[in-house]
């Protein structure tokens, strides 16, 4: 590779590295309408939807403590 090939990848990288504002606004509103998708300390996928569920339910719970 050459000098140049290199600096190019290096300004690459470091442009794609970070999401930009339109990468954030799109996942917000996914999250926000429970689409987003992870992994849980399980290893199986979690649902936005489903962690929201599970979340609100635990802190429920609590306050019954």
């Amino acid at each position: 590779m050459t000098s140049d090939n290199e600096q190019e990848l290096d300004r690459l990288t470091r442009a794609f590295s970070q999401p930009g504002p339109a990468e954030e606004e799109f996942f917000a509103r996914r999250r926000a309408a429970g689409l987003g998708v992870g992994i849980g300390a399980d290893g199986q996928l979690v649902y936005a939807s489903e962690s929201a569920r599970k979340l609100k339910r635990a802190e429920r719970m609590s306050d019954d403590d």
